[in-house]
């Protein structure tokens, strides 16, 4: 004898009908008998015990057995003990509900067979099992769910989604808007061979297909469809190579962003118009956060002071550190009262350019947004360069101081009026010799309002 084999004599070739009630106990599973002419039953302990009772808690008949039984069930279940009853080699295996010791029912899994029969053919005496199968029901109920979920999610979706075999290139599955999106019935498209990219221009398609290929996937793909009507729509298409049931599968999106290409149009349009609207009244944007007191300076801000967008700071320290000492307290102040109140912001002021020199600036703003209790939580507004025009009023004034002077220093009488004869002015001469105190007791009058007439 080898010195590894063991004899074992004692383990009986056929164990008996105790052991192998012993092991099928040891499964929780319950073993039950029926003698179909007499209604005598046989539960084993664990039948009782699966449903909470004690063993022979409820009497050994087959009519206790069918008052347990959920209402719902009892009609199918009676159908199927009749089947078998009726033909003797089949087997029996069906589920239902049974009421628990706690009220609530079990799900259970019936497993029987005919072992005797009479002279008609029908069985006189059956034998079976039952299993506890809840915990299984559940999970079925949660998968089934599940399942609903994504499939109304799939269907629901704002997305155009189709689901293609990778190998055979046959549409496997498609929602309500991608139909909508090529114009067809499901039941013309779904298991037809034609590829996941059919309905895109091929150019187009052969990119995708080298991108899905390389990659694995890839997202966000812009491209445009004609539809049948010929109106030609924008797209954003992301697919994806997935494993659907063991097989390969190519899953892709498609999303009409249509509307939002128009919107991005539109305002890369409006923004254009404004920064040339900017650009020729030498004008900037800007805005306070006054939450969290940051600022926001457009790159026009710096360019206006001939600086490189940035460096100067982005904050209202840097605005104060660029602006004249003796214009911050007072902007500012203005800038608190529109906080405060409400009113329109205008403000003048003085801010050093980046070669050294003062810059007039025009700021002009309004509270452009408010919290729920009506504060103002942010003040917007524009930044305008006119020093020119500084200059031209400086230029102005000298040249009026100049001419003032002038006239003054002429020996004769002279006055100007407008085309309705009231007077706009007179030198010093002209005032002297009419007796008129100042210049102000002239202007807008004419002869007639005068005391000389």
């Amino acid at each position: 004898m080898h010195p590894e084999t063991v004899r074992i004599s004692s383990v009986p070739s056929r164990p008996d009908s105790n052991i192998l009630l012993l092991a099928l106990e040891a499964t929780g599973d319950g073993i039950w008998y029926w003698d179909v002419g007499s209604d005598e039953t046989f539960f084993s302990p664990s039948y009782y015990r699966m449903l909470g009772y004690e063993p022979n808690a409820f009497p050994m008949t087959g009519q206790s057995w069918l008052n347990r039984i959920h209402p719902e069930d009892r009609h199918r279940v009676l159908e199927e003990n009749t089947r078998c009853i009726n033909n003797p080699e089949k087997t029996l295996q069906v589920e239902y509900r049974m009421l628990k010791k706690d009220g609530g029912y079990a799900w259970i899994l019936c497993r029987g067979r005919c072992i005797d029969s009479n002279e008609t053919g029908k069985a006189v005496n059956m034998i079976g099992t039952t299993t506890n199968i809840s915990d299984r029901k559940q999970m079925e109920h949660e998968l089934l769910e599940s399942v609903g979920i994504v499939r109304t999610v799939i269907e629901e979706s704002p997305f155009s989604l189709v689901v293609t075999d990778r190998e055979t290139n046959r549409i496997l599955h498609v929602n309500r808007r991608y139909l909508q999106m090529i114009g067809r019935r499901r039941e013309d498209v779904v298991g037809t061979i034609c590829g996941v990219f059919s309905h895109v221009p091929e150019s187009v398609r052969n990119r995708l297909t080298y991108l899905l290929d390389r990659n694995g996937s890839f997202d966000d793909e812009e491209i445009s469809l004609a539809g049948k009507d010929g109106d030609v729509r924008s797209f954003s298409v992301s697919a994806r190579i997935i494993s659907l049931a063991g097989r390969n599968a190519c899953l892709a999106a498609f999303q009409d962003i249509t509307r939002l290409k128009e919107t991005e149009a539109t305002l890369a349009l409006s923004e254009e118009r404004l920064r040339l609207a900017l650009t020729v009244t030498k004008s900037a944007v800007w805005d306070w956060n006054l939450k969290d007191d940051t600022t926001y300076f457009s790159p026009q801000w710096y360019t206006m002071l001939g600086y490189a967008p940035g460096p100067v700071g982005s904050d209202l320290k840097a605005w104060s550190s660029l602006t004249h000492p003796d214009d911050v307290k007072r902007t500012l102040e203005k800038a608190r009262k529109t906080i405060q109140y409400g009113n329109s912001y205008e403000a003048e002021f003085r801010m050093r350019a980046a070669d050294g020199s003062w810059k007039w600036i025009l700021g002009r703003a309004t509270v452009s947004a408010r919290d729920q209790d009506g504060q103002a939580t942010r003040l917007s507004g524009t930044n305008t360069d006119i020093t020119s025009i500084k200059q031209l009023e400086m230029e102005l004034r000298d040249a009026q101081s100049f001419l003032k002077t002038l006239l003054n220093t002429i020996p004769s009488r002279v006055f100007w009026k407008d085309t309705e004869s009231r007077y706009l002015g007179g030198n010093s001469k002209f005032l002297r010799d009419t007796r008129l105190p100042s210049e102000a007791h002239l202007i807008g009058k004419t002869d007639h309002d005068l005391p000389w007439s």
